[in-house]
């Protein structure tokens, strides 16, 4: 019984994190006019000065490919992403998208929050235990992915005539 106790105590930890996450990302994107879901991909962005493809957005985000294509109109409306157009000047999902100055000043605003969001979660645990935290976060993640990736081929395996 004690392996289902972890697993409900990890499941039910990790959901709760995670809400707690989006809920602290829309707080803070909401006063940008932004949505939660934006601050990843402008994080990552931001890092990429040269541009991104939409398909290396959302590999970087670890993001459905879906999901950002939903995402990109209403960014590059706003004006905080923009498109390099392909060589051949077509516009579509080869094109760079890369931070406006608007972006750019969104992701600036950004750090603020997330500093202040890293120091109040993390303020008196000791950086060494951070450190194995995210050691072993890493490597439980790494593990779920490749444990879901088998059982996922196992499910096509069994399903083919």
């Amino acid at each position: 019984m004690a392996d289902l106790e972890r697993f409900v105590a990890f499941s039910m930890l990790t959901e709760e994190c995670a809400k707690s996450l989006q809920r602290i990302k829309s707080a803070y994107m909401q006063t940008l006019g932004l949505h939660s879901g934006d601050a990843l991909m402008l994080a990552i962005l931001g890092q990429y000065p040269l541009g991104l493809s939409a398909a290396g957005l959302a590999r970087a985000c670890c993001l459905d490919r879906a999901a950002v294509s939903r995402a990109l109109p209403r960014l590059l409306e706003v004006g905080v992403i923009a498109c390099a157009e392909k060589q051949s000047g077509a516009r579509g999902y080869g094109s760079l998208l890369y931070l406006t100055e608007k972006g750019k000043d969104a992701l600036g605003k950004m750090h603020a929050f997330t500093v202040d969001t890293v120091r109040h979660t993390s303020a008196d645990i000791p950086s060494e235990e951070l450190k194995t935290f995210y050691r072993v976060f890493r490597t439980l993640e790494k593990r779920l992915s490749e444990h879901a990736k088998a059982l996922e081929e196992s499910g096509k395996e069994s399903k083919e005539p």
